[in-house]
């Protein structure tokens, strides 16, 4: 049995027979481009709703057919898509595919279902294994556009927590935009949402050279920091040897006026040693709230230590000098996890360096530089891998052969990184 398919965006008609291209009733991303230009700090809400401007359905086309035939199932899965019952839409792409297991059609639409129910892995697979299995050009062109929006959606989901997978993410957004360009030239959405991607890739460098400028400011408080740890532990460590001089003085002696003067001496300079912890604690640097820092690691054991510093001098003031010295070891082990939160850091970012520079050093000496003194042009606060520069290389090199390609155009977006 031969099912004719055709495509259609989102919102458009689901009439007509025979297969054609995208155009037709989908929604343009263009206008949304343009202005994306000038508004670059809108942030990403915006962008990404362009993005997923054109996630495509494949639709059956109308006519009589058996209701368990797969051209009625995947009318029924179509139309259950449309009005949004995406598990309903899956149940009938699936019956579908036991007489179709091979159909890139169904596994493009199985995709479009993931994607709407926010499953980007599994559309990725599916639309993946859509442009694999298919045989029609603007049908794998169309699976990877898709492939471009899931990638991009788990860019948005990354932005959060960790700036570089983001931007890892839109580096693999813009390689299946490509992909479906070299598959259909004329294919307007793709070569927008390039442009598109491109403005958040520069945002997120900028906020990536922003986060690392912040760290190089930091890195002198968190070192001074680290130093006054150093002295808090030890004075810790000595109050603790002398709480359990003065028990073990009590326990053979009893209270002299001599161990009461040391009892004392011991709960003020315990409350004297609890005023520094909380100064050191406050005087911290805050980092963004997404962006949690070494710094925020180490505050929150000196906040702990703090508290059983506290407790240890209220314990003190009562004379209860056995009861005190738990909370006194507490505060010494809390002070030396915050030490080792800003220790950590610095090591690891000493390493980095250390690493970057083997890397230019081996580099020199392939190109037989390792002898000479060679002048460094200053780097960028933030590297792009070779793929990311390729690809912003491309794209500067091909916008004109596609200005001239698409009817109109569409606006060019400066570059300045």
């Amino acid at each position: 049995m031969n099912i004719v398919f055709r495509f259609s965006a989102e919102g458009g008609s689901a009439s007509g027979g025979q297969r054609q291209g995208s155009g037709g009733n989908r929604p343009s991303s263009s206008s949304s481009s343009s202005s994306s230009s000038s508004n670059q700090g809108s942030g990403f809400r915006h962008i990404a709703a362009v993005c997923a401007v054109a996630v495509i359905v494949a639709l059956c086309s109308a006519g009589v057919a058996r209701a368990d035939s797969p051209r009625s199932l995947v009318s029924k899965g179509n139309a259950a898509y449309a009005g949004g019952e995406y598990d309903q839409a899956m149940s009938a792409y699936e019956k579908a595919g036991l007489d179709m297991p091979e159909s890139p059609l169904l596994y493009f639409n199985k995709g479009t279902v993931y994607y709407r129910q926010q499953e980007y892995g599994k559309a990725k697979e599916a639309f993946s294994d859509a442009a694999a299995k298919s045989k029609d050009q603007k049908l794998e062109a169309r699976s990877r556009f898709n492939l471009g929006n899931c990638a991009f959606r788990e860019s948005e989901r990354q932005r959060d927590g960790d700036l570089k997978k983001s931007f890892e993410s839109c580096e693999e957004t813009i390689r299946h935009y490509q992909e479906a360009l070299k598959l259909d030239p004329e294919f307007k959405d793709a070569a927008e949402n390039i442009e598109i991607v491109r403005l958040v890739m520069k945002n997120l460098l900028d906020e990536l050279k922003r986060q690392q400028e912040e760290r190089e400011n930091q890195q002198p408080q968190e070192q001074q920091a680290a130093e006054k740890l150093k002295e808090l532990i030890k004075k810790q460590q000595e109050l603790v040897q002398q709480n359990m001089a003065v028990t073990e003085e009590r326990q053979q002696n009893g209270d002299s006026q001599q161990t009461m003067d040391q009892m004392n001496r011991l709960a003020d300079e315990q409350q004297e040693l609890q005023k520094e912890t909380d100064e050191l604690a406050q005087s911290l640097p805050e980092s963004q709230p997404q962006q949690p820092s070494p710094a925020d690691q180490a505050k929150e054991h000196l906040d702990r230590a703090v508290d059983a510093q506290a407790s240890a001098s209220d314990k003190l003031d009562k004379q209860n000098t056995e009861g005190a010295l738990p909370d006194q070891q507490e505060a010494e082990k809390e002070l030396k996890n915050a030490l080792a939160s800003l220790s950590d850091q610095q090591q690891g970012e000493q390493g980095e360096q250390e690493e970057q520079q083997g890397q230019q050093q081996e580099q020199n000496e392939e190109n037989g530089e390792s002898g000479e003194q060679q002048e460094q042009e200053e780097q960028p606060a933030v590297e792009l891998s070779e793929e990311a520069r390729d690809i912003l290389d491309e794209e500067k090199e091909n916008q004109e052969q596609r200005q001239l390609r698409i009817p109109g155009g569409y606006r060019a977006v400066d570059r300045d990184w």
